[in-house]
């Protein structure tokens, strides 16, 4: 049963949306005219007959798909067809409910989100930033663990509860204790906290090496989110630690000179992406398509990221046309490596009635410079119940769960889960949620926000959440 469902029910995710997976009536209905239809309708877009102007690597991976498409069509038929010669259903219902978790079990585990919250600037809120959005994860049942990686001025512990960490990094950089072994109990239930520690000489200048290893070390850390907090420079650890993350969030304030370094912040960390990531990271058959010539790519990138005043490329935009022009395929590998970059961008302690197109203005320049996407967040207004709070030394979460920063940090939150599991896992998380104080305010903030209900937990929200204060 095992194999063959996994196999039946990944064919139906090539044809159908998985929306339409989820309905026991549209599996039931399902014949061979519904599924000839579906099969035509995605085969037009990649039909080896209509793609022929496109550059090579495009016509490449449109053709691997068509032939997923056919294989996937072909499976389909062959299971409705022998269903109707024995004169029997296809369970469609019951193996919907059963496959679920051998197709969890079969395909690869999902691999821990990864958030780093970083910006040119002391001051701006990134640590209690970090704090509220750990947080927040761990109040849907998830286990998180937030890395205070702002090695020349650490206090992420103090925003959890911690006054005196018994173990820091200083542990694992000098006496070499692994680092899951660091992690400690914080003030809020299933976040745990990898603490810094800046008062030893050196901890803020490590070795390359060190880097790489703690870099590997985080991917490798029990957790289903990790939150890195960073310091606010753009110096090379800064900036390979922000780049080392999945969710990438670049945090400003409203005065000048932090939208300034915020931009240069993105800015440099997107030439360290281009001049060394995405080498570093490159699969075999990327490097198989320059056919030796890597090297001169490589010229390319680092002519246009590099701070030599004789240089003939000095913009993003240029390079881009240089490497079509070299090679069709080498500008494309170049687009989509930067369409990958994609940094999120949040404003911090707005004014109340402010004009919120701080986000927008520089996410507008970057387009226009940078020839890249900045997915703006919501702003976060100005609170002081924040202040008040930093004094308990817990998040703003915990102790004011229904004031408007908390708000504002679920809203943040939602959107970018949203962007990973959709509504429909948004809610979910929700309703699997254990945590009776943060939970709570979060559920009634996407209520109030989407209309969202939460089945059989909406009475028990609407008690805990009605004796707050």
């Amino acid at each position: 049963m095992s194999r063959d469902s996994v196999k039946l029910y990944n064919a139906l995710s090539v044809l159908f949306p998985k929306e339409q997976l989820e309905s026991p009536a549209f599996l039931v209905s399902l014949d061979p005219e519904t599924l000839k239809k579906a099969f035509r309708a995605k085969v037009m877009q990649c039909h080896p007959d209509l793609i022929h102007n496109l550059p090579e690597s495009f016509r490449r991976s449109r053709h691997e798909r068509f032939i997923r498409i056919h294989e996937a069509y072909e499976f389909l038929n062959v299971c409705l067809e022998t269903a109707r010669e024995k004169g029997e259903n296809i369970p469609w219902p019951q193996f919907k409910k059963k496959i679920t978790s051998d197709v969890a079990k079969q395909r690869a585990p999902q691999r821990k989100l990864i958030f780093a919250v970083g910006g040119a600037k002391g001051g701006i809120g990134k640590t209690i930033l970090s704090a509220n959005l750990s947080a927040g994860l761990a109040s849907l049942g998830k286990r998180v663990i937030a890395v205070d990686l702002d090695l020349g001025g650490a206090n992420l512990h103090l925003h959890l509860g911690l006054k005196f960490p018994p173990l820091t990094l200083q542990h694992y950089f000098k006496d070499g204790k692994p680092l899951n072994e660091l992690c400690l109990d914080t003030a809020v239930k299933n976040l745990r906290i990898i603490a810094g520690d800046s008062s030893n000489l050196g901890m803020a200048n490590i070795l390359t090496a060190q880097k790489k290893k703690l870099i590997k070390d985080l991917q490798d850390l029990p957790a289903d989110y990790v939150v890195i907090d960073l310091g606010g420079d753009t110096s090379y650890n800064v900036v390979d630690f922000f780049l080392a993350a999945d969710e990438r969030i670049a945090v400003t304030s409203p005065e000048p000179s932090s939208v300034l370094d915020v931009y240069n912040f993105i800015k440099v960390s997107l030439l360290r992406y281009l001049n060394k990531t995405i080498f570093d990271t490159m699969k075999p058959d990327e490097a198989r398509m320059f056919q030796g010539h890597i090297n001169e790519l490589k010229g390319l990138v680092f002519e246009a990221t590099s701070s030599a005043g004789n240089r003939r490329i000095k913009r993003i935009d240029e390079l881009l046309s240089h490497a079509c022009e070299r090679n069709a395929d080498w500008g494309l590998f170049l687009q989509e490596k930067m369409a990958k970059f994609c940094p999120y961008l949040v404003v911090n302690m707005t004014e109340a009635g402010a004009n919120d197109n701080i986000a927008t203005r520089i996410a507008e320049i970057a387009r226009q410079n940078l020839s890249i996407n900045i997915l703006t967040l919501p702003s976060i207004s100005f609170d002081q119940e924040v202040k008040n709070v930093v004094h308990y030394l817990v998040p703003v979460l915990l102790e004011r769960p229904k004031s408007q920063a908390s708000r504002c940090v679920f809203n943040i939150l939602r959107t970018i889960l949203q962007r990973h599991v959709g509504d429909s896992g948004l809610g979910q998380l929700l309703e699997n949620a254990t945590d009776e104080k943060i939970a709570p305010a979060f559920f009634q903030f996407i209520k109030g926000e989407t209309g969202t209900t939460f089945g059989s937990k909406e009475r028990k929200v609407d008690q805990v959440y009605a004796g707050w204060r």
